[in-house]
């Protein structure tokens, strides 16, 4: 069904099939095997599986838009958003609430001599609260309240939660936090934790802190700086790992699916995932390949790691294609590559809030590749 709507040979109760598929009350993982059974079902290679899961988000988001389907129908996919289909489908999303009028990010070059430039991201990200209600978040004032007390303040690309105390055996309320291709924001939790998401990257969270320990998820990349409270212990669930922290500094990563990244920067943090653990020491990072596999454990480019947190991009023998990702996720581009990809390595630095054709200069001079941008899309020329 998913390969008949990608290619619009679909009816009306196919669509209304689908829809329906992502209002269902069935868990999260449920869902994204049924995705992904459909479209593995020929054994495509995974680079097709996921121009399909990539093409299946995007017209979804366009009949959604066009059958006005509320957000609601998205809320199912909230829960427990381990599958790589609902962040998708989260961020994309967002994507389309913020730049669904592309022409907002589009100028005119005056300098370099493009058909036209693309402005940097910025403060943007998506709240979704508990019953099932988005909020855009940008340089304005926010206050909002949720259905436990919990208040809600957001300015200048912070986002305060002042969480209520809560009564005994008081349903833990969860919020989500899309940040999508563009976008960046800063959290202050309700323990007065603080987390910066990068682009492309979701973390959901509860509105108030009870148990044994404080615990959230994320699914791209997120830095904490956790608050201190030995009798709580700071988890956070990314994939099929977990980091324990009690009062630190530290970056997760999950960008590339096949590897998953934790760095430490200040304290101690317990890297754990089916079973193995690693400890680390400020200036470490583990690196987990596949699940239920060895943790790598090196010493990490903490300049690397933390220039998206600073404000720049700093890439050190890094392949081209990993470098043109993260160049993507912040300016909400699509990629389109002509000729054969080189696999050298290459190392470069400036600033994120830099217009595109500045970067795409500094690119030109570290690499033999050409640029064209035609609106948000970029091709780029190894002929």
């Amino acid at each position: 069904m998913f390969s008949s709507y990608l290619d619009d040979q679909y009816t009306e109760a196919d669509l209304n099939e689908i829809l329906k598929a992502f209002d269902t009350e069935t868990p999260e993982w449920e869902l994204d095997d049924q995705i992904r059974i459909e479209l593995e079902a020929n054994r495509e290679p995974d680079a097709k599986v996921q121009q399909m899961m990539d093409r299946v988000e995007q017209r979804l988001l366009l009949s959604i838009r066009k059958e006005d389907v509320p957000v609601k129908k998205v809320r199912s996919l909230l829960p427990w958003f381990s599958g790589a289909a609902a962040v998708g489908l989260l961020i994309g999303f967002a994507w389309w609430s913020w730049f669904g009028n592309l022409d907002q990010r589009i100028v005119k070059d005056n300098i370099y001599g493009y058909a036209n430039d693309v402005l940097p991201g910025g403060n943007r990200a998506t709240l979704i609260l508990s019953d099932g209600r988005s909020v855009e978040l940008d340089k304005d004032k926010t206050a909002l309240k949720e259905q436990d007390g919990t208040e809600i303040a957001g300015k200048d690309g912070l986002l305060v939660y002042k969480g209520s105390t809560g009564n005994a055996g008081e349903k833990i309320l969860m919020n989500t936090l899309v940040v999508p291709k563009g976008g960046s924001y800063q959290l202050s939790l309700p323990d007065g934790s603080k987390v910066w998401v990068n682009a492309s990257s979701v973390l959901r969270f509860p509105t108030r802190f009870a148990g044994k320990e404080r615990r959230v998820f994320v699914e791209g990349e997120s830095y904490f700086e956790v608050a201190k409270n030995a009798d709580m212990p700071f988890r956070v669930q990314i994939g099929k790992a977990t980091v324990q922290a009690l009062g630190t500094q530290f970056n997760v990563n999950s960008t590339d699916p096949q590897r998953l990244k934790a760095t430490l920067a200040e304290g101690s943090i317990l890297v754990s995932s089916l079973g193995k653990s690693v400890k680390l020491v400020p200036g470490q990072e583990a690196v987990l390949s596949a699940p239920g596999t060895d943790f790598l454990v090196r010493k990490a480019d903490m300049e690397q790691v933390l220039a998206w947190k600073e404000g720049y991009f700093y890439f050190k023998n890094d392949r081209f294609e990993q470098i043109m990702k993260e160049v993507a996720d912040w300016y909400g581009l699509k990629l389109q590559y002509e000729g054969i990809i080189p696999q050298s390595l290459f190392t470069g630095s400036v600033d994120r809030n830099a217009n595109l054709s500045e970067v795409l200069e500094m690119l030109k001079s570290i690499s033999p590749a050409k640029f064209r941008i035609e609106g948000q899309k970029l091709i780029i020329d190894f002929n």
